[in-house]
């Protein structure tokens, strides 16, 4: 919406644009009608309405709870009327679900013969490059479920494609006014302000842990939304009514929420120039995120937490990725504090005035980490069957990455070659990290053997670990620890 020269000052700003639908049909770049001509009738030669309808319902009962981004309000009654709903989220409704499919025994036929989760989310992608053009929820929410496509390589990274489909979704959220707290607007239906305001908090959280991975500066600062953390009352008219909705997307858009500070506050360009190589900067500028670390994790509800016994012996449960990007954002934090370490032991030589108060703080930092790595290896010994083929939030498997990698990272620190070939002399030597690394090497044994384990199970299947186990074996030269 724009305004007049006249009369602008007395108007507010711009909240989002409205396009005239009528000039679809002549807009460029455009797609051949035939593909989108037959689009529905590639979906329902891969399945027939009941079996999305049954995709659906899978949907609902172990996706929803844990990313409930979409409204009860824009699911048809029934199958007959699913032709309804825009294709490009029902395809990626679809396409998300189909790894749930033995969990719905009217859906055997499925298994006897799969639809091509690949040709779903094609199809997905195709239809959401022409809803570009003019942009609504459903496009964006089909967006954030494309992430969740399982790696075409188990081993090797994701190719660029997450991170510019992210930009892309932080464009289409803005073009419709996601980023403005709608609890005011008179327009729109008390559901449709809910539904807005947890697109927006999974938006922001999808998009701070994508940035993250691809180790990519993010797109989405605090000054550009005024969109209002999320409340139980906005946690209605969700697909499913279990517990974990009320609370999940809570805790993940708080966590992201520090997540966000850390990387603006370490990961910047020029925050890395000011914190790489000043340990003690590091740790004042560190000190009010650790607490807020702190408080998050006391403050996590027993069916949240990763030895939660609230889910029954036949039913998954999804709280896993929650718990593991709790344990990565302290790793991004406790990276940070590293890098002034890469020096060590160097930089006792270049504080010899002061060495034993540079020793006690990079002695702390070391037990922090070596805690994190304690706290993420029997997280990982401790996941049962239940978590692994639960719902799996698409930045878990650079999560599982990014943990690994750091075990190596602070490996190197704390190796008595590494001490050796800095400094040799009598007096730096007592400035050694010995017993650390001895923990530590116990710690990589034990995660190693859990993740050669799990590999054979639901987190090869998906890739969770495959990934991290190939960077540490790489990063550690296929030797022994």
């Amino acid at each position: 919406m724009s305004e007049t020269e006249g009369n602008s000052r007395f108007l507010p700003p711009t909240v989002f644009g409205i396009t005239d639908h009528s000039l679809l049909e002549k807009v460029e770049p455009n797609l051949d009608p035939q593909l989108t001509d037959n689009a529905w009738p590639r979906l329902w030669a891969m399945m027939n309405p009941t079996e999305a309808w049954h995709l659906i319902k899978l949907y609902s009962r172990y996706v929803d709870p844990y990313f409930p981004i979409l409204s009860s309000h824009q699911i048809p009654s029934s199958p007959t009327e699913l032709s309804k709903m825009p294709l490009a989220l029902l395809s990626a409704i679809c396409a998300t679900s189909l790894q749930f499919v033995m969990y719905d025994d009217s859906l055997y036929t499925l298994l006897l013969n799969p639809p091509s989760g690949e040709q779903i989310y094609r199809l997905c992608w195709l239809c959401v490059s022409q809803e570009l053009h003019a942009p609504s929820l459903a496009t964006l929410q089909a967006c954030l479920l494309l992430q969740q496509r399982l790696p075409t390589n188990m081993y090797l990274s994701d190719t660029a494609f997450a991170w510019s489909l992210i930009s892309t979704s932080l464009a289409v959220a803005q073009t419709v006014g996601l980023h403005r707290d709608a609890g005011s607007w008179t327009s729109i239906p008390p559901w449709e302000k809910r539904l807005r305001r947890r697109l927006w908090w999974g938006l922001y959280a999808m998009e701070k842990w994508v940035a993250l991975a691809r180790g990519m500066p993010s797109h989405l600062c605090d000054d550009d939304y005024d969109v209002s953390m999320l409340k139980q009352e906005d946690i209605q008219d969700t697909l499913s009514d279990s517990p974990d909705t009320q609370s999940h997307i809570h805790h993940l858009a708080t966590l992201s929420t520090i997540l966000s500070d850390i990387q603006r506050s370490f990961y910047s360009v020029k925050a890395i120039g000011k914190t790489s190589n000043d340990l003690q900067y590091s740790l004042d500028l560190a000190r009010p995120m650790r607490v807020r670390l702190r408080d998050w994790r006391d403050n996590l509800p027993n069916n949240l937490s990763p030895t939660s016994n609230a889910v029954s012996g036949e039913d998954l449960d999804g709280n896993g990725s929650l718990y593991l990007s709790y344990i990565v954002t302290h790793v991004t934090l406790l990276r940070a504090l590293l890098r002034p370490l890469d020096q060590w032991p160097a930089l006792i030589k270049i504080h010899q005035e002061e060495p034993d108060a540079i020793y006690e703080g990079a002695k702390a930092v070391v037990k922090g980490a070596l805690l994190c790595v304690k706290e993420f290896v029997e997280f990982v010994e401790k996941l049962t069957g239940a978590q692994w083929n639960a719902f799996w939030h698409s930045w878990s498997r650079p999560n599982f990455a990014i943990a690994g990698s750091f075990m190596v990272h602070l490996l190197q620190i704390v190796s008595p070659s590494n001490q050796a070939e800095g400094e040799s002399r009598p007096e730096f030597l007592k400035y050694s990290f010995d017993a650390e690394h001895t923990e530590l090497q116990n710690w990589i044994r034990r995660w190693r053997w859990a993740t050669r384990i799990s590999a054979n199970g639901a987190a090869g299947v998906k890739g969770l670990t495959n990934l991290a186990f190939i960077k540490v074996e790489t990063l550690m030269g296929n030797g022994t620890v």
